[in-house]
């Protein structure tokens, strides 16, 4: 019997498939009620006084093959009485995971039951109603496999073993042996790096919390999100009181004391902590290990992985002491800075902060170089100079000049931009710009490129962070890991080519079996040329620009970068072989780095280039010196695109589209009672044309309101009367006093209309201009004329 658990099925039809996954969600469970019962009567091997628990210790390997960390699983464990475990602990454990436990025989019919219930409701497998004692067996005797017959044989075993031993022991043995996150499986282990206490010592809000961690420890961490676990316990706290085991008032009490946690302390300490943890967190967070949170914990702690990394302890090394060289005062800010190979795009090194097993330091586990995003500043300019070579803007292009520059953006509004420190320029070409990092002159690029041009251009650059499109990104306001930022300098170094950055090469299981194997292939992201061109342009920003402080006296590339405030201080550049980018800032965020708060004010120039140069220069000492691929290819010949067919789209949705790429817009609403408002009817130029950066396009939308009425006859009234009909009429008019062509009626009509646009009872849209002539006034003192016929005209 091997068929599998959770029945696959493929169909085309997305109704037939949810009702054939409500008919997998019911039949699993209740093929289980049915079949269980005889479970224990199987032919099944004889299960041992105290079943093994397997040693898998999974280590982590550098490039070199020294071994980097051992992530413990086993090791971490100390097996204790049933009588050494507080009896506050015994009582949460059994009431979140299995309040029938001394009710049942291993299986809890009852439980499996509901989950058929909530299975069917929910229209696929989402619970098994597995007991403590089922628990017990899958952690030490046959796994998680998600097949029927795993857990028929779970069943059986653990019918078997509520036969064998009594209901403390086989509680003994489970709380020996579960896993409670951080590497500490069972309670004592848990007790003790959480709370610094044995397992006897807990007290009920601390027992409740360990207990409410169980279901799913690395999502309920305490030392990574304590408010998270206690909103988990007060789930404890309400199955207690449900259970009848503790009273309100013992709750409240519980609550009363709070939760003092144990400095936390890894069993021992290893290399390059924050490149360990940006693995750890990898495979725990990755679906591709296991379907589960804890399926992941147990392949990664208990698995006996062997993981081989693109670590160079060597670089990493390096890293740590540029960073402490210079940032060697206590109330310094931290630094991040991760390394990658420019070629393979293999993580070479990542320091993520201060001290990772510091006790006093509540950010230590934090990892600022993969995890906190900054505003990059004029670090991020390189994305929008290669945004702009790609769309036809040169090097040599001159903008205008000055301090600051207002510049109208879509919406109506003015973004007011200034230099740092307000910095006059006179006129200037964007290679000139960039080396001296003018905000004027970028902002004006920006006008004429659009941001989401520049997006996109950064997201295939490997930027991966949802950073929106708006003109200020081109300045750096959006916020990015240093991570992200080291990796779309890589494609700049990479003659174009991105690859993603990767830090393992491949992993093996316990049995030699490999089960991950890295797969990088890179990506032509830009074209060849343009990436030659930026690093040409780059290179100056380092010869005589504002990165002069970082040279390591061979060929090197980058840009200097400071946020709002001098929150932020960037420093990223790369050379043929190695990509370094690094970030200084406090970890609480926004705080300036200015005096008294910092020694100096920090600039992207300044403490950020020193690291960069210091690093590189150790890092590189032994590597040949290579230049960068020659910068005299054409660049393409773009900044022309074909317009799409806007027609019956929204308006918002071009108007967007088109001025987040550099279009001006112009729209003209016309009523149109057969279509949804704010749709466009037609557009000029043409659907396909090609239009050049920067063009106009022309918008007819639609509208409800404006539907067209008749105008009113203006003929004979006077100029007043006239006004007076086209404003109850909702129109607007537009006098034009000149005599009629007939100077006798001119005379006789003076002071009237005599002529008007468009005609009377013709239809025109309420709003419209209507225009009319009027003769001028005859003077007051005139005679009446007489003309042929004898009739005589009144002055009016």
């Amino acid at each position: 019997m091997s068929f599998e658990f959770g029945i696959k099925m493929r169909s085309h039809s997305p109704t037939l498939a949810t009702a054939r996954r409500r008919i997998a969600a019911f039949v699993a469970p209740l093929l289980l009620l049915v079949l269980m019962p005889g479970c224990a009567d199987w032919d099944m091997p004889e299960l041992s006084a105290e079943p093994p628990i397997p040693d898998q210790t999974s280590r982590i390997y550098g490039a070199d093959g020294s071994t980097i960390a051992s992530l413990h699983a086993v090791e971490n464990r100390e097996v204790v009485a049933i009588t050494e475990m507080a009896q506050a602990a015994r009582e949460s454990v059994i009431a979140i995971e299995d309040p029938s436990f001394f009710d049942h025989d291993g299986v809890d019919y009852k439980a499996i039951g509901r989950a058929l219930v909530r299975n069917v409701e929910a229209g696929e497998p989402t619970q098994g109603g597995s007991t403590i004692t089922q628990q017990y067996v899958k952690n030490t005797l046959v796994g998680s496999e998600r097949t029927y017959e795993r857990k028929l044989r779970e069943a059986g075993y653990a019918m078997q073993i509520e036969r064998s031993y009594s209901k403390e022991k086989i509680l003994e043995l489970y709380m020996n042996t579960v896993y409670f996150g951080r590497g500490a499986y069972g309670i004592q282990a848990a007790a003790s790096l959480y709370f610094n206490k044995n397992a006897s010592e807990l007290n009920l809000g601390e027992a409740a919390l360990l207990a409410g961690m169980i279901q799913s420890p690395a999502n309920w961490d305490p030392y990574a999100d304590l408010e998270g676990c206690l909103r988990r316990r007060e789930r404890v706290f309400d199955q207690l009181i449900r259970t009848s085991k503790y009273s309100k008032a013992d709750i409240e009490t519980a609550r009363a004391l709070g939760v003092i946690m144990a400095p936390f302390s890894d069993l021992d300490r290893f290399r390059a902590p924050y490149f360990v943890d940006f693995i750890r967190q990898w495979i725990l967070n990755d679906s591709y290990f296991g379907d589960t949170p804890s399926q992941r914990a147990d392949l990664l702690y208990k698995g006996g992985l062997r993981i081989e990394t693109t670590l160079d302890p060597a670089v990493q090394t390096y890293a740590e002491n540029a960073i402490n060289r210079v940032l060697n005062k206590p109330n310094d800010p931290y630094a991040a800075l991760v390394a990658i190979d420019s070629r393979s795009g293999a993580l070479r090194a990542i320091v993520g902060g201060r001290d990772y097993f510091s006790s006093d330091d509540p950010k230590a586990k934090f990892n600022m170089a993969t995890q906190a995003k900054r505003q990059p500043g004029s670090s991020f300019k390189p994305v929008v100079l290669a945004t702009a070579l790609s769309n036809g803007i040169t090097g040599d292009k001159v903008y205008r000049g000055g301090a600051r520059i207002a510049i109208p953006i879509p919406g109506g509004e003015i973004w007011d931009v200034k230099n740092f420190d307000e910095h006059g320029y006179g006129s200037m070409d964007v290679r000139t710009a960039t080396t001296f990092s003018v905000n004027v002159v970028y902002a004006q690029m920006m006008r004429e490129l659009g941001p989401t041009r520049v997006v996109t251009t950064a997201h295939k650059m490997g930027i991966r962070s949802d950073i929106r499109a708006v003109y200020a990104v081109g300045l750096g306001s959006e916020e990015v890991t240093p991570l992200e930022m080291a990796s779309a300098f890589q494609t700049l170094a990479n003659a174009g080519k991105h690859i993603e950055p990767y830090a393992v090469t491949r992993i093996t299981n316990a049995k030699g079996e490999v089960i991950y194997e890295v797969d990088s292939k890179p990506e032509q992201a830009l074209d060849p040329a343009v990436a030659a061109e930026a690093t040409d342009i780059l290179q100056d920003v380092m010869k005589q620009g504002t990165g002069v402080d970082a040279r390591i006296g061979r060929p090197a590339a980058g840009k200097t970068g400071t946020s709002e405030h001098n929150a932020d201080a960037w420093f990223v550049g790369y050379t043929p072989d190695l990509v370094a980018s690094v970030w200084i800032g406090f970890p609480e965020g926004n705080v300036p780095m200015v005096p008294p708060r910092t020694r100096e004010t920090v600039l992207g120039g300044t403490w950020p280039a020193a690291i960069w140069q210091q690093f590189m220069a150790e890092s590189l000492a032994d590597v040949p010196v290579s230049d960068f691929e020659d910068a005299s290819g054409p660049l393409p010949l773009s900044g022309i695109e074909p317009l799409p067919d806007f027609t019956g789209r929204p308006v918002s949705e071009a108007d967007g589209y088109l001025t987040g790429l550099g279009y001006k817009v112009v729209k003209k609403y016309e009523y149109n009672s057969d279509w949804p408002p704010d749709r466009i009817m037609r557009q000029d130029p043409q659907p396909g044309t090609q239009v050049r950066l920067g063009g106009t396009v022309t918008l007819w939308v639609t509208s409800l309101e404006g539907k067209p009425v008749q105008v009113p006859n203006l003929l004979g009234l006077t100029a007043n009367d006239a006004a007076t009909a086209l404003d109850l009429a909702g129109f607007k008019g537009k006098k034009r006093t000149q005599a009629e062509p007939s100077a006798a009626d001119a005379r006789r009509h003076g002071g009237m209309v005599w002529k008007q646009q468009p005609a009377a009872d013709s239809l025109a849209t309420p709003g419209s201009t209507i225009e009319y002539w009027v003769n001028p006034e005859a003077p007051p003192n005139a005679e009446p004329t007489h003309q042929p016929g004898g009739s005589e005209i009144d002055r009016n």
